[in-house]
């Protein structure tokens, strides 16, 4: 990075873009005064001078176009505000090509208006944020030199736990100071996606507002670059597949103007966003129809059950493409990025009310809080965020049906699962007098986990399995704990997904019988399951 002498120029520049790029947006809705205008005016003269003195006299060039535009009469409206809004595109361009040839991204859409800038490799620190780090450093380090000194001397064991617990509580806090270095407002990611929808809106002639909630909650700088590609395509498909034209919308006793609204709220250790269109709807009956002519069996599946399928790759209702949507790529982006946040989307709708669009992400990446718990000899852990509640419960009251176990909880009867069954593990026949609950609140639903026994919390860093593993869609990755042996963390919406789907037929005792069994023997938790998935598949 020493030898990059745009480093600082990106860093300014992409500010200085943000910036006129909000101004403009305010400027085409007329609520930019004279004062707001003179600010755009500085910000693309500074951009202009900071593109000179490193050499890149075509986004200078741009710059100084910018400065024209905004003086002459009209250049709030009409073709004035074009020509400044592809000035800031070609800006853009500029940048983004200091950062080296673009990935082909062969599932891209073809159109890139409001397109999310690449993940920032710097953030703005203040100084005394740098000093709390620096500090909290310090003081850990002699701590460290006052335990090792403790235990040279032969300190009894209370005097030398006591410094630990010193040393344990120093290296706490600098661990949040530097967590929350990493955090950013939601607000900045908002002038892009404002961007994203004013373009889509003129690209198919209708008139969309979006309004933003929730701009102070603050997240880690990484999940927002990331959920930011998502909502770029919520966003755009709420314009596309959403939004009425205004004499349809006139018709139905709607304001001729469609509203979208994305408001972001933090629920405990996640965030979430949710982006909200007042347009027509999804269209359920369409999206059946797609999705028999594809030859997929939905004659079962519910409404959530269906919209849930709008995630998958090339499902959309659209019958023509356009340069904003149609090809059902937009909802599959969706889905890849949560899948890499390892967040969860919830998809809902109501015709002729709108479409709702709810992502849940982690607040950071740096740690996970879990529960750690046993079963069947097998140690698991589950985001503590999901989990509602823990209680030992009488085995009475788990009732037993053709369809599966249930609990009763706060007023509704839960589908219980066995983490046993998770594992490929036999249920203890028998059943001790009280069960061990894990009561799951996640976006696929609401279920009992029953363990044999909850371990404790803490906080961990979540490692993915290496591809090679080929792991089950439930484990989310693995953790390292204090013991030494690998712990899986389980996604809580598929174990709550497992939990509602109705269990398989026993097999018959002559099947068993037949069936090859093969004792797997590994001193890695993450190896014996990669090596049983393996072996299941292939019918033993």
């Amino acid at each position: 990075m020493k030898d990059d002498r745009f480093r600082y120029f990106r860093v300014e520049a992409r500010e200085l873009l943000t910036a006129l790029e909000q101004g403009l947006l305010r400027l085409e809705r007329g609520e930019l005064d004279a004062e707001g205008v003179r600010a755009l005016l500085r910000a693309a003269h500074t951009l202009k001078g900071a593109a000179r003195v490193v050499e890149l006299p075509e986004i200078a060039a741009h710059a100084h176009a910018i400065e024209d535009r905004l003086v002459e009469p009209g250049a709030g409206s009409g073709s004035g505000l074009g020509e400044l809004f592809a000035s800031v595109d070609a800006i853009r361009s500029g940048l983004a090509a200091l950062d080296g040839p673009a990935p082909d991204r062969t599932r891209a859409e073809p159109r890139a208006e409001g397109r999310a800038e690449a993940a920032p490799r710097t953030l703005h620190v203040e100084p005394t944020e740098l000093d709390r780090v620096l500090e909290g450093l310090l003081e850990a380090t002699l701590l460290a030199r006052g335990v090792r000194r403790a235990a040279a001397l032969g300190l009894d064991e209370a005097a030398l736990a006591a410094r630990l617990d010193a040393l344990d509580a120093a290296l706490l806090e600098a661990r949040l100071q530097t967590e929350r270095i990493r955090l950013v407002p939601a607000r900045r990611i908002f002038p892009v996606l404002e961007r994203a929808v004013r373009d889509a809106a003129r690209e198919v002639g209708r008139s969309v507002t979006l309004e933003t909630q929730g701009g102070d909650v603050r997240l880690d700088a990484h999940v927002a670059w990331r959920v930011q590609e998502a909502l770029l395509h919520a966003v755009r498909n709420a314009v596309a597949h959403g939004i009425e034209p205004s004499p349809e919308r006139r018709a139905a006793g709607k304001p001729e103007v469609g509203r979208i609204t994305l408001t972001v709220a933090q629920r405990r250790h996640r965030i979430a966003f949710t982006c909200r269109d007042d347009g027509r709807g999804i269209d359920v009956a369409a999206l059946r129809h797609v999705l028999e002519r594809r030859g997929e069996p939905v004659a079962d599946l519910d409404d959530r059950a269906l919209l849930a399928r709008l995630f998958a790759p090339g499902i959309s209702t659209q019958t023509d493409a356009s340069v904003v949507s149609g090809r059902g790529i937009g909802l599959d982006v969706v889905r890849t990025v949560l899948e890499e946040l390892k967040g969860e989307a919830v998809l809902e709708s109501q015709a002729g009310e709108g479409t709702t669009l709810t992502l849940l992400v982690p607040l950071t990446l740096a740690t996970l809080p879990v529960i750690t718990v046993e079963s069947a000899g097998i140690l698991a852990a589950i985001p503590l965020e999901a989990v509602r509640t823990t209680r030992r419960v009488p085995a009475t009251e788990i009732e037993r049906s053709l369809s599966g176990e249930r609990v009763a909880e706060g007023g509704e009867a839960l589908p219980v699962l066995r983490l046993a069954s998770v594992f490929g593990r036999d249920a203890d026949t028998k059943r001790p007098a009280l069960e061990t609950l894990l009561v799951l609140e996640t976006a696929s639903g609401n279920a009992a986990l029953l363990v044999d026994r909850v371990r404790g919390v803490e906080d961990v860093i979540l490692r993915p399995l290496p591809p090679t593993a080929e792991a089950d869609a439930v484990v989310m990755g693995a953790f390292f704990g204090a013991e030494g042996p690998p712990c899986v963390v389980l996604a809580p919406s598929v174990l709550a997904e497992r939990a509602a789907s109705a269990p398989r037929a026993a097999p018959s005792a002559q099947g068993e019988a037949e069936r090859s069994r093969v004792l797997v023997i590994d001193d890695s938790l993450t190896a014996r399951m990669v090596e049983q998935s393996t072996l299941e598949s292939a019918g033993y």
